[in-house]
């Protein structure tokens, strides 16, 4: 039996939003989705996940045609900081993301919390997607 893909709507009034779950997503579809909703982005991870997953989330924004950049933090709860935060702000303004920016968060839940505290407080807010990579993070995003 072939399990295929399942994209749901998160049904939050004004905060909705969409979730895509399925295997294999990650190097058959995640570039796609992701050029669906913005086409310059600003990947952040971890040290280790980065290692795991990085190169293949990579050749799927490159093979969609995104243009993308990465941030690697330090693994740990303890970088979950506003230091980490201001490294995310200083690349947006560095590479000069607009507010059509996509920060694009690759692990689980530290790296989804500064990412997408750093996504919400650039230029009073921009997009995030969440890439979760452990089943508690899944249930965290």
């Amino acid at each position: 039996m072939k399990v295929k893909a399942v994209k749901e709507r998160v049904r939050l009034g004004s905060r909705s939003y969409n979730i895509v779950i399925g295997p294999g997503l990650l190097e058959t579809k995640a570039g796609r989705l992701i050029k669906a909703l913005g086409s310059n982005v600003l990947l952040v991870s971890t040290r280790r996940v980065f290692e795991l997953y990085g190169s293949t989330l990579g050749a799927g924004l490159d093979r969609a045609g995104v243009c993308w950049n990465k941030i690697v933090l330090p693994d740990g709860e303890r970088y979950k900081n506003m230091a980490g935060v201001s490294k995310i702000h200083d690349r947006l303004v560095k590479g000069r993301y607009d507010r059509d920016a996509l920060v694009v968060a690759l692990g689980g839940g530290v790296t989804g919390d500064i990412a997408g505290f750093a996504a919400a407080t650039y230029m009073r807010g921009v997009r995030v997607v969440q890439i979760p990579t452990t089943l508690l993070s899944q249930v965290d995003s």
